[in-house]
């Protein structure tokens, strides 16, 4: 018995040396993609920039919508496995901040946002890919 719980533990070891993952992919870097949102009926491009560390995720934002709307701030956020809770906070304070619940796979980064906080609704997708 003990010889097989031993090659078992070897043969787990070996396994996590070549590819386990804790779910925790490093999601530090840059990240662009589309906002879509519903309410307004308008869509752009934001670019992330992230910094990842164990739990926490923090990083900067900017999204850029046709017709000259152009807006940014920074990113407070966690990280589980393999999902992204996260606020997208102005750094004007008349733009609504955001709560973005994003999953991630592979170079992919994406999810569901709404405003909070906001006078008016507004909700929508963010779906990035690394760069």
């Amino acid at each position: 018995m003990k010889k097989l719980v031993r090659t078992f533990a070897l043969s787990l070891v070996l396994f996590c040396a070549t590819g386990c993952r804790d779910g925790s992919d490093d999601l530090t870097g840059a990240w662009v993609g589309s906002i879509n949102q519903v309410v307004q009926e308008r869509a752009g491009t934001i670019r992330l920039e992230l910094s990842h560390s164990g739990a926490s995720l923090g990083g900067r934002w900017e999204i850029e919508i046709p017709g000259d709307l152009r807006w940014g701030g920074r990113i407070d956020g966690s990280v589980t496995s393999s999902s992204v809770e996260a606020q997208l906070v102005p750094d004007d304070r008349d733009v609504c901040p955001y709560a973005w619940t994003a999953t991630f796979v592979g170079d992919r980064l994406g999810g569901p946002y709404e405003a909070f906080d906001c006078r008016v609704e507004i909700f929508g997708r963010i779906e990035t890919r690394r760069q």
